[in-house]
C-alpha cells in the first residue's frame, strides 16, 4: 500500500502528542475517512520498526462528532508493557516488561548511587542469576 505524505505528516504530529491530547481531521465522505484512517494505520506499522513503544501507544479511529466525520488520533493512556497476573489462589501481580538493556542500565545505576544489595535485589526482582552477574557470589 503507498502512503500519503499527508499520513506521514499527521504521524509526526500524533509522535508529539501529550497522553490528554487528541488530533481530530476532518474528512469529507466515508471513503476519504476509511481511506485516511487506513494510510495512518500503515504509517504506524511503519514506524514501529523505529520506535515500537511510542508506535504501540498511538492509536487512530473513525468518529462522527458534531455532525463530521473525524479521524481521531491519540495516545493510548495505558502502556503495553504493564500487565497483571492472577495465581490460582486469587492473589494478583502486576508485570512489568522492561527492555533488557534499560533494566541493566538503570541496575548499575542503582548500584552506582551506593543503594544496598538487598534493597535492588527486591526493587528490581533479579534472579539469583542476575545478582551473582551485577554483584558476584558472596
Amino acid at each position: 500500500m503507498k502512503i500519503s505524505k499527508i499520513a506521514y505528516n499527521w504521524l509526526e504530529q500524533a509522535i508529539l502528542l501529550n497522553p490528554e491530547e487528541e488530533i481530530f481531521i476532518p474528512c469529507s465522505n466515508k471513503r476519504e475517512q476509511k481511506l485516511l484512517l487506513k494510510e495512518i494505520l500503515a504509517a504506524i506499522r511503519q514506524y514501529a520498526v523505529v520506535d515500537n513503544l511510542k508506535a504501540s501507544k498511538i492509536e487512530a479511529v473513525t468518529t462522527f462528532k458534531d455532525g463530521q466525520l473525524w479521524v481521531k488520533i491519540f495516545l493510548r493512556s495505558t502502556s503495553p508493557l504493564v500487565g497483571f497476573k492472577r495465581s490460582k489462589d486469587g492473589k494478583v501481580d502486576r508485570i512489568v516488561l522492561q527492555d533488557k538493556e534499560v533494566r541493566k542500565r538503570q541496575i548499575k545505576l542503582m548500584i552506582q548511587d551506593g543503594i544496598e544489595r538487598k534493597t535492588i535485589v527486591e526493587q528490581m526482582e533479579l534472579s539469583k542469576k542476575e545478582e551473582v552477574s551485577f554483584f558476584g557470589k558472596d
